[in-house]
């Protein structure tokens, strides 16, 4: 299963914990084995703090909510991951994408929205990357 529920609602009410917090409770209760993977953002939780101020006044609503959401993830009984993209640009996608246990500093947090499904997709599939956040970077570009 996958989450990435975000923004607000009619009534200008943010889903990103909530919306993703009901995600995470009814998984847990179906729970049939399957893998949970929530996709939040660059920024969220112990990352906040190595944010520019710049990024924490402009999206810090939306990361303290989904860091909230996150923190119910790692509480949950589920085999889970969490995937934090940089941010999203409407470019085409490379086929390529760079994991990583912390963003790298200096590396332009931009990638293309097929990219981060790929990497998604991959980190799903993947039992060894479980129980872990991971920051979705783009690929280095080829020689």
């Amino acid at each position: 299963m996958i989450s990435l529920l975000g923004g607000k609602d009619a009534n200008g009410r943010r889903v990103d914990a909530a919306g993703n917090i009901n995600a995470i409770n009814a998984a847990a209760e179906w729970r049939h084995g399957l893998p949970f993977l929530l996709l939040t953002s660059l920024g969220c939780d112990e990352q906040f703090a190595d944010m520019p101020p710049a990024v924490q006044q402009a999206l810090g609503e939306a990361l303290r909510a989904k860091t909230l959401a996150e923190r119910c993830l790692r509480a949950s009984p589920l085999a889970w991951a969490i995937a934090r993209p940089g941010g999203l640009s409407h470019q085409d996608g490379i086929g390529r994408y760079r994991l990583a246990a912390s963003p790298l500093p200096g590396r332009a947090p931009y990638l293309s929205r097929s990219d981060v499904a790929l990497a998604a997709l991959d980190l799903l599939a993947d039992a060894t990357r479980q129980k872990q956040a991971w920051t979705i970077l783009a690929a280095d570009p080829e020689p």
